[in-house]
């Protein structure tokens, strides 16, 4: 993902003509901490209180509520992003090459991320809450295929996580709102039953996280604003 140049952002969005720019820059280490609080917080949360969560989502699973909240989540799907993505790169590249940045962050971010979490899922090989449901299957097999056993982390979690953070990345201003809510609707993948409470945390943070360390890869320069 190429970086425009500084010429270029001459003409780039209101966010940078207006001089607000944030830099978005995360060490390694800042990383790997906060994946030990993510993980910290997921395996209390999986200790505690995953089962009880799960019994409380049984009660809707024959309700229009359910439907709906699967409905949603589908935005979770990596398709949107990938494809509209690549399209707004390659279309916006020479004409706007700010906006083309932004959708090759988008793109890559959620590709990077996502092979990174089918990896995870493999590794790890969690059944899925209807196997618990099912068979009293708990924790973690190691190195299953099957998509029953590929619950850990939550792959809609994680595209969602990134996602929102390439909205706070791309649009300083207001795109935390995005952040929010987008690691908001990680929820429903616990209400329509598919995951469990602590595999969307780790989805979420695999996703923002991991898109902070591929964007600060490619981070244009913080701009300067034209001579009056």
């Amino acid at each position: 993902m190429a970086n425009p140049t500084q010429e270029q952002y001459h003409e780039l969005s209101t966010a940078i003509d207006s001089g607000y720019w944030v830099d978005w820059r995360l060490k390694y280490s800042q990383a790997l901490f906060s994946g030990l609080i993510a993980l910290s917080l997921a395996t209390l949360v999986h200790i505690l209180w995953d089962a009880a969560i799960l019994e409380m989502m049984v009660p809707l699973r024959r309700t229009p509520y359910r439907g709906m909240v699967s409905d949603i989540s589908k935005l979770g799907k990596s398709d949107w992003y990938l494809i509209g993505g690549a399209l707004g790169f390659f279309m916006l590249r020479k004409r706007a090459p700010e906006w083309a940045w932004k959708a090759g962050l988008l793109f890559s971010s959620v590709a990077i991320t996502g092979i990174a979490v089918n990896v995870a899922k493999i590794i790890l090989a969690r059944p899925r809450p209807e196997m618990y449901l099912e068979e009293g299957l708990w924790g973690l097999q190691w190195f299953e295929l099957e998509s029953q056993f590929l619950s850990m982390p939550s792959g809609h979690a994680t595209t969602l996580g990134a996602v929102g953070m390439v909205c706070a990345i791309a649009f300083p201003r207001w795109g935390w709102i995005g952040l929010i809510a987008f690691s908001l609707l990680a929820i429903g993948r616990v209400i329509t039953m598919h995951h469990y409470a602590s595999d969307v945390i780790v989805g979420v943070w695999l996703g923002a996280v991991g898109t902070l360390l591929i964007a600060q890869r490619a981070m244009p320069p913080k701009p300067t604003k034209r001579a009056q």
